[in-house]
């Protein structure tokens, strides 16, 4: 019945929960299931040695987003098995835009166990969250900006964390309207002239030597 209550009030509100089904099926394929994950991970294994064999003086900058990157870490940080020899010594750094992990971390809570953690503070990696995001994680035990308290399970470094905001959840309007939802889409405009937080990313690649 609230599903159809949203439908009728709503612009698009039919499209935005007929995607977040599919979107949740595929991922809970992945993550329950172990459905397609090898194939997945044995094509970015097959990308990453293309690049290492046809490359000078190679490295790997991982960018990624949303489910993306929980396919990232899970290359970085593998199951039941140490990291890759292209993942030890070509991958210097993994951006993760908002990345649910902390969602599969509540919903999957033993996705993350038993994670090789070789990479260990060698691995730089940016997050870039929002805080009216519902699925972005700010890798903190509150809901505010600020520096990441914790990282995947078990490994020493933590993501450096890089606020991004486009606007607050305001009120019960902007819940029914699913706002936190369509914020999931809001870290870069379709645009060339609109905002976006490659810009912040870009700098703090910058900052670090990583470009």
């Amino acid at each position: 019945m609230f599903t159809s209550l949203l439908v009728l009030i709503i612009p698009n509100a039919n499209t935005v929960i007929t995607e977040l089904a599919t979107n949740f099926v595929c991922a809970n394929d992945y993550l329950q299931h172990g459905s397609q994950k090898q194939l997945i991970q044995g094509n970015l294994e097959h990308l990453v040695d293309y690049i290492t064999e046809n490359e000078t003086d190679c490295e790997i900058h991982f960018h990624s987003y949303s489910f993306g990157t929980i396919l990232a870490l899970d290359y970085a940080y593998p199951y039941g098995t140490k990291p890759s020899k292209n993942a030890l010594t070509y991958c210097k750094s993994i951006i993760t835009i908002g990345t649910p992990y902390e969602f599969v971390n509540s919903y999957y809570s033993r996705f993350y166990e038993n994670r090789q953690i070789q990479p260990g503070d060698s691995l730089q990696w940016m997050n870039i969250y929002s805080t009216a995001d519902a699925l972005g994680t700010n890798f903190r035990k509150d809901k505010n900006a600020g520096e990441a308290e914790f990282g995947v399970l078990g490994a020493s470094n933590k993501p450096q964390n890089i606020n991004y905001e486009v606007s607050p959840v305001k009120g019960i309007f902007d819940f029914m309207m699913l706002y936190s939802i369509r914020v999931h889409e809001m870290y870069w405009d379709e645009t060339s002239e609109g905002q976006s937080c490659l810009g912040l990313i870009y700098n703090e690649m910058k900052n670090r030597n990583l470009i």
